[in-house]
């Protein structure tokens, strides 16, 4: 008898506990730049907040390729002054090598490798280098 007390429990626990549990799906932080707009307030991405978590987990931790300690091809991303020190012609996203090679159709060349930039993620680097590359 007890035991089917017990499981009548955990039963009822368990439909409690799954039903009442509600959480919010994580939605990455997705912002609309309009770069082909004559609004002159348009949003600038921001380095702190849009570029950097981009560089660091799609670029320095993943495989820890462009950390402070690999620094693979002389690129590190580990603060504002290393990000931008190679690679990155301010103003300029087409002539910026970094900017080249997330979007590049060539697998032996695409960064990062085996796991590409969502189409967003390369509307904000574009936008970020284009817009001068700023420390923001």
């Amino acid at each position: 008898m007890k035991t089917i007390t017990l499981c009548g429990v955990l039963f009822v626990w368990l439909i409690i506990g799954t039903t009442s549990c509600k959480h919010d799906a994580y939605e990455a932080k997705i912002v609309n730049y309009d770069t082909n707009t004559t609004n002159t307030q348009v949003d600038t991405p921001s380095f702190r907040g849009d570029i950097f978590p981009i560089f660091q987990t799609s670029c320095a931790s993943a495989g820890g390729c462009h950390n402070t300690t690999s620094q693979r091809a002389g690129y590190e991303f580990s603060s504002y002054e290393t990000s931008v020190a190679k690679g990155i012609v301010k103003g300029k996203a087409e002539d910026s090598k970094i900017y080249q090679t997330i979007i590049t159709t060539d697998p032996t060349r695409l960064m990062p490798p085996g796991a590409p930039l969502l189409p967003k993620q390369k509307e904000l680097v574009r936008d970020w280098i284009n817009t001068g590359a700023p420390d923001n």
